[in-house]
């Protein structure tokens, strides 16, 4: 839950989870068997140079919100697989290939949310 207020996370509190319980299921529905859920994820390594993986000028439209006013998550993914386009274009020794991006499919994405802007 976000605090409007303070624009941070708070706790849920005990009144407002008891009442959502009921709704909850019972058994745990996981996306992956639990034994996949255990493993410890591996650690993304820092960039050392920010600019060379940064786009500047990705604004968001008021679509792009979700209720509380936050980049929705499929934005930022589109803007990931649209950057990496553009950088592709760009002929920076840096891009993902055309073929790649024309052959291949994302499968998992973590997305790492550090602060508001």
């Amino acid at each position: 839950m976000m605090n409007q207020d303070t624009r941070r996370l708070q706790k849920v509190s005990d009144d407002v989870r008891d009442e959502h319980l009921m709704f909850c299921p019972k058994e745990p529905r996981l996306a992956y068997p639990e034994e996949e859920n255990t493993r410890s994820l591996k650690n993304i390594p820092k960039l050392e140079d920010l600019a060379k993986y940064s786009i500047i000028g990705l604004k968001p439209r008021r679509a792009d919100l979700g209720m509380n006013h936050h980049v929705n998550n499929v934005t930022y993914i589109g803007w990931l697989l649209e950057v990496s386009v553009i950088i592709s274009f760009s002929n920076n020794h840096m891009s993902i290939p055309q073929e790649i991006i024309d052959t291949h499919e994302l499968q998992v994405i973590t997305l790492d949310y550090r602060r508001e802007f």
